[in-house]
Formats: C-alpha cells, structure tokens, sequence
C-alpha cells in the first residue's frame, strides 16, 4: 500500500506550530552561506541575462514558483498514478533549478532587501526536491538547516518550529520503508525537542501523532498516558483522549447500520463469520484514490474466502460521488457519510484523517484501528482465524 506523507497523519490542527511559511522572509539570515565560493550558475542563466533591477529580476523568480502548483484541473479530475509520478518528477527538477536560481540571486545581490527571501525560497526548494526522494541533496539541506539553526537572531519559539519541522522532514525521509519506521524516527526526534523544550507544551504534538499511528495497542495507550500526565497544550490531550476512545472500541462490536448509495440496507451484525473491512476516503483525497487498485485487488483475492467490505466517504459532494463511482465501480457497499455522520456513527468512529482503514474479525469484533500497513497480511491472517 502506499502511504500517506507524515503531515497527512499529523492532522489540520498542527500545522500552525509546524510549518515554516513557504518564500517568507525572515531577520537575521546571514549574508552568504557556508558554500559561497561554489561556482554561480547565472553568468550562462537568461534570468540575469538583463539590465532590470534586482527587484525585478526576483519577482520575475517568484512568479517562476507558481510553475510548481498542480494542475488546477486535478482537483476535479485525479491524475493516473503515472502521471502524477511524472509530474512530481519535473516537479523537483524545476524546483532544484529555481533553488540554485534563489541561491544564484542572493550571491549576486547579498545586501537588497529580497536577498533574505531568496535564502527562505532556496531551503523551501531544496525541500521539495529532498521530499522527491532526491536525497543526494540532503547535505545541501542540511548545511542550511545548520545556517539557521545557529543564526544568533533566532527567537526561542523560532527555534522550535524550526527544530520540529526538521524532524518531520527527516522522519519523512523514511516513508519507503514503512509507517512504523517513519513513527520511530518521528518518536526519536520528539524525544529529542521535549529535552530541549521540557517547557514548551507544543513539545509533545507529535507524540499524539506516534500515539495515533502506532501499531501496537499497548503502546499507544502507554504514549497517551504520558501525554495526559504531561504540560503538554489541552489540544493536544484532547486528541490524545480521542485516541484512548476509539482504543476503548478495539476487542468489542461496533455497531453499524445505515443505507448504502444503491439504496441497499448495511448492517454490519449481519455479517458475522466474514472479516470486515471498513475502509474510509473521499474521492478529493489523492492518496485515497491511489489505493483503490489495491483495495480493489485484495477484495478479489480475498472475498471468496469471507472478506467483505464496507466504504464510507467523506465527501463533500454526494453527486461527485455518485459520478467518481459511475466510472469506478466496486463490487463492495458504499455509504455516504454525509451531514448526519457525528449525529449517527462520527463519535463512535472518531475518524481523524483519511484514508484509513479499519479491520473487524469474523466474531464481529474490531481488531485493528491502522490496519493500511501490511493490509494484505492481517487480512490473510484474520480469515485464517475463527
């Protein structure tokens, strides 16, 4: 299966505290880097092949970065897995070119005002191309992480945000190898910035993250816990208690009944003795759509042997919906959540991002909340199970 990006998990009401502004300006950057005597790129770039002013030449740059947004048109209509695999990688290669052109500028013009948001449009760029999978370019980033983090300007809170989104990129860096790898490597580094901020309650924010993807039950209870006896910010053990309630569900029936799109009752104590999956998307999440041919192959190899499946869509747009299906059909229920879903089954089912994937064994219990890593395996091992 393929899996989410880490910011995907870590859920909306993060973000504020961790994402660094996208080609904001910033005080206190120094005036050249570390490589400064590396050879420029612009006497051969038509950038700089004019007599207009530095403030020109970047807003020419800046508008250069709008080349990096997707298609408008994919927000209505999802590109093929390959075209979107094509895109992204001209994505990073336009986007390492315009970092060096960043990098280019603020070498040739260091004391103009833009000079600054060159540097922050440089690091945002390299990122980009780091989160490519293009790593060769990590040491690049790195050295700018460093610039940063030891320039004598920064703020405390500066330094956290700066220090807590570094260990999300680098934890990201690890999605090939699995959902588990990438939230040991985020637990890591978590510990690490609540060392270094044992008084910032923001501090243990991904560590609700860790707690809410972590495979292992006993685990996540352990991590919630510790959150809920810590300083941690009350959002945060507020999303922590969620945790510990949809935990609270694992071993028992969950009940569920409601009518599909086809007008077909769905009624989940009726189909005890097979192994439910409850699968949960909408068809304006991309990753959502990207795992339908997985879902759809696992349905295959295994409905015949008692696998059954039950989607529920978050969409906003019951036609689009309705439209999305007409030309991808599924042998399996689909509900539309809809309006009613926190008066019926939202506070039951508590889902906080999608797509995600729960499993229900053949007593009708649930048994796994993060059944997308290995779906395959714990499907095949549950049918074997009475």
């Amino acid at each position: 299966m393929s899996k989410s990006r880490l910011l995907c998990f870590i859920g909306a009401w993060m973000i504020f505290f961790f994402c660094l502004p996208l080609f904001s300006g910033c005080a206190g950057h120094p005036a050249h880097p570390a490589n400064a005597s590396a050879t420029l790129s612009f006497a051969s770039d038509p950038l700089f092949q004019s007599d207009e002013d530095p403030k020109q030449i970047w807003d020419s740059l800046q508008q250069s970065f709008l080349q990096l947004d997707a298609p408008k048109s994919w927000f209505t209509n999802h590109p093929s897995a390959q075209v979107m695999a094509d895109w992204k990688k001209r994505k990073a290669q336009m986007a390492l070119q315009m970092a060096d052109q960043s990098r280019d500028f603020y070498l040739r013009y260091p004391n103009v005002p833009q000079a600054v948001r060159a540097h922050d449009a440089e690091y945002n760029l390299l990122e980009i191309v780091v989160n490519s999978g293009d790593t060769k370019l990590l040491p690049r980033l790195t050295a700018l992480d460093k610039q940063k983090l030891d320039d004598p300007s920064l703020t405390a809170d500066d330094r956290f945000v700066l220090k807590a989104h570094i260990i999300e990129r680098n934890a990201n860096l690890h999605e090939a190898e699995g959902v588990p790898v990438v939230m040991a490597h985020l637990e890591s580094g978590s510990r690490e910035l609540l060392k270094e901020f044992p008084d910032n309650p923001h501090a243990w924010q991904f560590l609700v993250t860790v707690a809410d993807q972590e495979q292992n039950p006993k685990k996540s209870r352990q991590l919630v816990r510790e959150i809920l006896a810590s300083n941690a910010a009350e959002p945060s053990k507020e999303f922590a208690r969620r945790i510990l309630g949809r935990l609270d569900h694992l071993g028992k029936p969950i009940p569920f009944q409601g009518v599909a799109l086809d007008g077909q009752p769905i009624d989940l104590s009726k189909m005890k003795g097979n192994v439910v999956m409850f699968h949960f998307w909408a068809t304006d999440c991309g990753y959502c759509v990207q795992e339908l041919a997985d879902i759809k192959d696992i349905y295959k190899k295994f409905h015949s042997q008692g696998l059954g499946i039950i989607s529920i869509s978050f969409d906003h747009d019951k036609d689009r919906l309705v439209q999305f299906l007409a030309q991808n059909p599924m042998p399996w229920p689909q509900y539309f959540a809809g309006v009613d879903w926190n008066a019926t089954h939202g506070r039951d089912f508590d889902i906080q991002g999608i797509p995600t994937v729960w499993l229900v064994d053949r007593r009708g219990n649930l048994c796994d909340l993060n059944a997308r890593e290995n779906l395959t395996d714990k499907v095949e091992q549950l049918l074997k199970k009475p």
